[in-house]
């Protein structure tokens, strides 16, 4: 799943001054180097066991559980490290997309709730839309889009909006927005209200994939109109 989550922590040279092991330290950057995340967590594990108290190897182990998409355990210390960095927003986005990762969708929702609170980000906002909608709170969901919609950098900011499994696209976040707001107003059996916002959404990404598939759904329901 794509994520905003940017500010990753420096998980080799500034980490590794930090272990009591120079042994340690070597063998962790040279696992970073060669992309070997097993020998990276097991090293991780060994400070982490000699220094309990140190939350920035746990942050890091975290965020290497995470890069491979090892998300229960990513999720699972996350949580410990926010019971004291509870203002960290970082490792907050991290376990809410661990949890929508894990089908934990009301979880995760409230994560991203406190997260756009936090940050007035679209991308954040664009998923508290995304999950309502998921969780059919539809009235929510509508709210949180128009939001999205009417906001002034909505044709400027874009979200990576999943194709399939192995694919996405990078829209305009008023164009994801506008594709999902048609979605619900074709579950409304609202088909005009629906096509009009699939066009809204291709006349600002006219390579839209799912809007191009949705619109010629509603299209071929209202008898090809």
């Amino acid at each position: 799943m794509a994520t905003a989550l940017s500010a990753q922590v420096d998980t080799t040279q500034g980490l590794t001054k930090a272990f009591k092991s120079s042994q340690n330290a070597e063998k962790y950057s040279l696992a970073r180097r060669y992309g070997d995340v097993n020998v990276a967590v097991a090293v991780l594990y060994d400070e982490i066991a000699a220094q309990r108290g140190n939350l920035d190897l746990k942050d890091s182990l975290a965020a290497l559980y995470f890069q491979s998409r090892a998300y229960g355990q990513a999720l699972r210390i996350a949580e410990e490290v926010l019971l004291v960095r509870t203002t960290d927003s970082r490792l907050l986005e991290l376990s809410a997309i661990c949890r929508q990762n894990l089908g934990l969708i009301k979880e995760a929702l409230a994560n991203y709730e406190d997260l756009y609170l936090r940050t007035q980000s679209l991308y954040h906002l664009y998923q508290v839309a995304v999950l309502q909608y998921q969780l059919a709170r539809l009235g929510e969901c509508t709210a949180s889009l128009n939001t999205l919609i009417r906001h002034p950098k909505a044709e400027e900011e874009v979200v990576f909006v999943p194709v399939n499994q192995q694919q996405g696209q990078n829209i305009k976040v008023k164009a994801a927005a506008l594709n999902i707001l048609g979605v619900l107003q074709r579950d409304q059996k609202s088909l005009d209200q629906a096509k009009q916002s699939f066009e809204a959404a291709l006349k600002l990404e006219p390579e839209f994939l799912l809007a191009k598939n949705n619109l010629a759904e509603v299209t071929k329901a209202s008898g090809g109109k």
